[in-house]
């Protein structure tokens, strides 16, 4: 955390450090203070940033499972269905399809969200 944010060397600097994302002072100055903010790291956990443009602090820090990171990232395609709104990967797990690439290739071209997760792929080529 404190080496990708504040090491200019660091391979993934550009993407912390690089764009403004910092961590507290009282956590660079000391471990400790970090321990007692966060915690141990619960077993299967890695820190995650709950707004990921936003700086390393304990109001905007958790403990999380890859798979909340992985649904926390910028890159993630956003979907709202009625007045929900999640991530393509959540919108896949809910509706049970193995779409999830098509589904988002469906949204992005301007699919209605509901059908582009259900309207099956066509299969091409092979015998009829």
């Amino acid at each position: 955390m404190i080496d990708r944010c504040t090491n200019p060397c660091h391979k993934h600097f550009s993407y912390y450090g690089g764009r403004g994302i910092k961590v507290c002072l009282r956590w660079l100055l000391s471990y400790e203070a970090f321990r007692d903010d966060m915690g141990h790291r619960p077993a299967g956990m890695t820190l995650d940033r709950i707004d990921g443009n936003g700086n390393y602090n304990k109001s905007n820090c958790r403990w999380a499972t890859r798979e909340t990171q992985q649904n926390n990232m910028r890159s993630n395609t956003i979907v709202a269905i009625g007045s929900e709104t999640k991530t393509l990967s959540r919108w896949v797990k809910q509706f049970g399809t193995a779409y999830s690439q098509l589904a988002g290739i469906r949204i992005k071209r301007g699919w209605d969200p509901i059908r582009a997760f259900t309207v099956p792929a066509r299969k091409y080529g092979g015998s009829h």
